[in-house]
């Protein structure tokens, strides 16, 4: 806790971020020495295109957050709360498309059929 003063929430945040990479990491390689081999090297190209795509999600939502005028209501708040995490969610999910990848396709194959396109 010596340094829980000094980072504040954002430690608290990258901290628990950090213990749970790498207990991703270590539960995978577990996994596939149980399994006698997952095929990680073809997973790997997808994982770091989701996580860039990701971050620039992130940096969409967290640019829009800092761009928007400052709301002095609670309401006026959550209006742009909800407006940058929509930009950034909608970037997210137009960067993915172009990777069609199986659950992205399942996804966009359900919002057409809703859509009737």
């Amino acid at each position: 806790m010596a340094l829980g003063g000094q980072f504040g929430a954002a430690g608290l945040a990258v901290a628990t971020a950090t213990v749970n990479l790498i207990s991703l990491l270590l539960l995978l390689i577990f996994l596939s020495q149980r399994l006698d081999g997952l095929p990680l090297a073809n997973w790997s190209l997808p994982i770091i295109q989701i996580s860039l795509i990701s971050a620039i999600g992130g940096g969409v939502s967290w640019l829009l957050g800092h761009f928007l005028p400052p709301q002095p209501s609670f309401y006026g708040q959550c209006i742009n709360l909800s407006l940058a995490g929509a930009a950034g969610m909608i970037t997210i999910g137009l960067l993915l498309i172009p990777l069609k990848l199986a659950e992205v396709e399942l996804i966009t194959a359900k919002i057409k059929a809703k859509l009737k396109l």
